[in-house]
């Protein structure tokens, strides 16, 4: 959930590598070399690293596999953050638009419009782990991008009418027509 709310915002979002895996540090160690652990390419094949500090890759880093392991699961970290960044990368206004906080209801739910030039785009977080929503709109939208966080098998997002459906955990890119 927390990579939809700073990827779904205006500006150039940074991922640090490792973080699209889900892949833990040493946060007892302050040294940088200890916060720049190997990735991890293929969990079942890990190598011998002995840099700096740093010995070797270790399986508790990679509690949900490597990238190998990641790539082919579509309910994976990896798999999260390819499908966010593509939504991301399809509506160039949520890079360079100007954000604009729309006033929702509920305090569970997230909304702000994005306007870059003549598109307008709103976009809806869900921040409930446990509750769907359904939120009537005031203009008539198209989903340009959907996102349910991992894990949740409580359904997709959906656009009945005027009415938005958001899953719990779920996040959702409308484009107003």
């Amino acid at each position: 959930m927390a990579a939809a709310l700073y990827m779904l915002v205006p500006g150039n979002s940074f991922i640090y590598y490792g973080e699209e895996l889900g892949l833990t540090q040493d946060s007892s160690q302050s040294a940088d070399e200890y916060k720049r652990e190997p990735m991890i390419w293929d969990s079942k094949n890990l190598p011998e690293i002995h840099i700096g500090g740093v010995t070797t890759a270790d399986e508790s880093q990679c509690a949900y596999g490597g990238v190998k392991q990641q790539q082919g699961d579509s309910d994976s970290i990896f798999s999260f953050y390819r499908d966010i960044i593509k939504i991301k990368n399809s509506n160039h206004g949520i890079a360079r638009g100007k954000l604009e906080l729309n006033t929702v209801d509920d305090s569970n739910v997230l909304s702000y419009k994005i306007v870059n030039g003549d598109e307008t785009l709103i976009v809806f977080h869900n921040l409930s782990k446990e509750e769907s929503k359904s939120l009537s709109l005031s203009s008539d939208c198209t989903i340009k991008g959907a996102l349910t966080a991992l894990g949740s098998d409580s359904g997709k997002v959906t656009i009945s009418g005027k009415t938005l459906n958001l899953p719990p955990f779920s996040s959702a890119v409308l484009k107003v027509s």
